[in-house]
């Protein structure tokens, strides 16, 4: 709400408040001295009496008080209003008496505003709602306010020690539970604070093969991804990556199975299935040669690579990433 002053007709002076512009007056008010001059004999006499701000409209009523006469002799003074206009109005007075003198008083111009809307504002006010209510246009109670959002912010963020360390009761405060450290996302049960799993945002096991191999399968089922550490190559569920694999002389042997390249080699990579699809990378010197087939095939623990003929010494591939096509 804001508070204005009105300086003129069309000008507000702001006071106070900054969102809505309001004219607190139910009114509008002008006030201001009038005086006739009377000569001494009995008649009708009139003055003008002009506003310093105008009216809206010439929809407004006129008080008349007399504070002074000057007249002499016998006096029966009769005053009306009329021919009113938004800058002003007429004074008329019919007067007897004997002597000549004057007439003076003050006039108070008022036109009433009506407050629309004020008896539905008012009801609204003098019911508020207890609790927040859908669609309701009524003000609020702050304690329903408060009962209503006390909890909104219900989310602890934390490492497990400190959550630890909440008492039940606080901890019966929390619907959600973030723990940084382990990356876990917990629901709160609110009744007694035990908390249960709804997400582990590092679900990764890392370890050896044969340790995931260790594992019973609901242990492995619990893990979104899991990185197989070895010393040339590491697997994910879908990829697995082999490094600095070394190929010698005497791993070639004559094959046919592509036409033109009559040798093979098979590299170990344990956990490699053919349902994997090898990209072989090799070395600039290896690439550039012309005796390496474009293709390769996967197998069970291995991936094939063919040639047109023997190296003549060992080569090294610096790396293979194989891709899971089906599961």
């Amino acid at each position: 709400m804001g508070m204005y002053k009105k300086v003129n007709n069309t000008t507000l002076q702001k006071l106070a408040g900054y969102t809505v512009i309001a004219d607190g007056s139910c009114a509008e008010i002008r006030k201001g001295t009038w005086s006739i001059s009377i000569p001494a004999s009995a008649s009708l006499y009139q003055t003008t009496v002009t506003f310093t701000d105008p009216m809206p409209d010439t929809d407004y009523a006129v008080i008349l008080e007399m504070s002074d006469y000057t007249y002499g002799g016998t006096v029966n003074v009769q005053l009306m209003v009329f021919d009113k206009t938004v800058t002003g109005f007429k004074i008329k007075t019919h007067i007897t008496g004997t002597t000549a003198g004057a007439i003076s008083g003050v006039f108070t111009a008022i036109k009433l505003i009506p407050m629309e809307g004020y008896t539905e504002l008012k009801n609204k006010v003098d019911n508020p709602d207890s609790t927040p209510t859908e669609n309701s246009t009524n003000l609020c109670t702050s304690g329903g306010i408060y009962e209503a959002i006390k909890n909104a912010s219900s989310v602890f963020v934390g490492t497990a020690s400190e959550w630890a360390a909440l008492t039940t009761a606080e901890k019966e405060n929390y619907d959600i539970a973030v723990i940084t450290d382990t990356h876990f996302v917990l629901s709160v049960d609110k009744t007694d604070g035990s908390t249960t799993e709804q997400a582990n945002l590092n679900k990764i096991f890392r370890g050896t093969q044969a340790e995931w191999d260790a594992l019973t399968p609901t242990q492995q089922n619990y893990y979104d991804q899991a990185e197989i550490e070895e010393d040339t190559y590491i697997t994910n569920q879908n990829v697995i990556v082999a490094s600095n694999k070394t190929v010698a002389v005497a791993d070639w042997s004559a094959d046919a199975t592509y036409t033109g390249f009559g040798y093979k080699a098979e590299i170990s990579i344990p956990g490699l299935t053919a349902d994997y699809s090898p990209d072989v990378r090799f070395g600039f010197t290896e690439a550039n040669a012309g005796i390496y087939a474009p293709v390769a095939d996967s197998d069970t623990g291995k991936v094939i690579i063919y040639a047109s003929e023997v190296p003549a010494a060992a080569i090294t591939i610096p790396v293979i990433i194989c891709t899971l096509m089906s599961v």
